[in-house]
């Protein structure tokens, strides 16, 4: 083999994969591996399970957490081939596997950021524009965006992946028992390719999380000088006056929005503790008061209007940071070190060893498998589903 065609089969930046580690680490590195892959299994399992069987989380914020539960379940098979590459040190797939490995792992990887995205989009309207966001929350709305979503990745890089694989002719090629993209060869391109999947979902996401984070500590201090004005008001009047106004406002929604759903419409509700205080909407006497919203004075007014609005918005900028912080937290921690190592990777491969890289790679992928820990945390249903799973696997022992 001469110098030239040496130098054409390397690639610019090393190939993920290296010789084979010695048996004593493949053993710890596979219960590890396998202890995580279980993990990220059965929890999301246990997501998609919940949803199923629990009435009360069939809403439409829970579609999109159960849509990213089934990215993460099904992203976690290319993620076993990867783990199966670092321990026996070479590909054993042939070519075809890898083409298909690389495909369908990028459609997984880039899946679950655009849907942490969407999650993260969605919580931002329903604290901005809460009424109208109201207006078109649905389960088909859900399931078009999600589709979306889930289109965009297979649209990109079926075609992008196809020309590297089966058009392109140039002097790289990729060594044998190995598996690693063919766009490899082009260093701005690889660029490119990290920070349509990575950094560009990460930079939204953060900037997303910021507004949402701004608006909920705005309305810290709006609550305090409502609370100073509405003293002068009567506490009992008040009330009836916030409850008038919301049942009108679940009307409006239901009228805009024949999808809109009974766990959608307690979100909106000013005196709403998961259905605790439903009685009150059923009293004959405020059903058939609706308030006056054309009046431009009185207890039904503007004034009214303007405050169950900002009641329904501040309960929306609660449950959007209670959802989004530990999203956002796990993305960060997983996805972000990677983010930046892979960038000086490409144009310096010997500056970050191997272990620090293929570190930063498997805490990528474990976004996955934190994901199911998050929705417990910020969901009591979730929490006590996975509780009842336990304790029923408890008891059979």
């Amino acid at each position: 083999m001469d110098a030239t065609t040496n130098i054409a089969s390397t690639p610019p930046i090393d190939p993920p994969a290296r010789p084979g580690w010695p048996l004593p680490v493949q053993i710890v590195f596979g219960v590890v591996a396998t202890g995580v892959t279980l993990v990220t299994l059965l929890g999301n399992a246990s997501v998609v399970l919940a949803f199923a069987r629990t009435r009360r989380l069939h809403t439409y914020a829970n579609i999109y957490i159960v849509s990213l539960a089934i990215a993460d379940f099904l992203g976690e098979f290319p993620t076993l081939l990867l783990r199966l590459n670092w321990s026996l040190g070479y590909w054993p797939l042939g070519d075809t596997g890898c083409f298909v490995y690389n495909l369908v792992g990028t459609y997984a990887y880039h899946i679950t950021y655009l849907i942490t995205l969407v999650i993260s989009l969605d919580r931002y309207f329903s604290v901005a524009y809460p009424i109208k966001h109201l207006s078109y929350r649905s389960t088909k709305v859900a399931l078009s965006v999600i589709s979306a979503t889930c289109a965009v990745p297979v649209v990109l890089w079926t075609p992008f992946y196809s020309y590297w694989e089966f058009v392109y002719d140039g002097a790289f090629k990729r060594l044998p028992n190995l598996c690693y993209p063919l766009y490899f060869s082009n260093i701005y391109v690889t660029v490119g390719v990290i920070w349509v999947q990575t950094w560009l979902p990460l930079l939204l996401m953060i900037t997303v999380y910021l507004k949402v984070y701004q608006i909920a500590r705005n309305a810290v201090s709006r609550k305090t000088i409502r609370e100073s004005a509405s003293e002068a008001v009567p506490s009992t009047s008040r009330d009836v006056v916030m409850e008038n106004v919301e049942i009108h406002i679940r009307e409006m929604a239901a009228r805009a929005n024949p999808g809109f759903e009974l766990d959608d419409r307690n979100d909106i509700s000013a005196l709403d503790s998961f259905g605790q205080k439903q009685e009150s909407l059923n009293t004959p006497s405020l059903r058939t008061a609706p308030p006056n919203f054309e009046s431009g004075s009185g207890e039904n007014g503007p004034r009214s209007r303007k405050q169950i609005g900002s009641k329904v918005k501040r309960n929306q900028e609660k449950k959007a940071l209670r959802t989004l912080t530990p999203i956002f937290i796990s993305i960060m921690v997983s996805g972000l070190p990677w983010a930046i190592i892979a960038i000086v990777y490409v144009f310096c491969s010997t500056c970050i060893p191997s272990i620090i890289n293929r570190t930063a790679v498997f805490l990528a992928r474990t976004s996955s498998t934190m994901n199911p820990f998050c929705y417990a945390a910020v969901n009591p249903l979730y929490r006590q589903y996975f509780l009842k799973i336990v304790c029923a696997k408890n008891r059979r022992e």
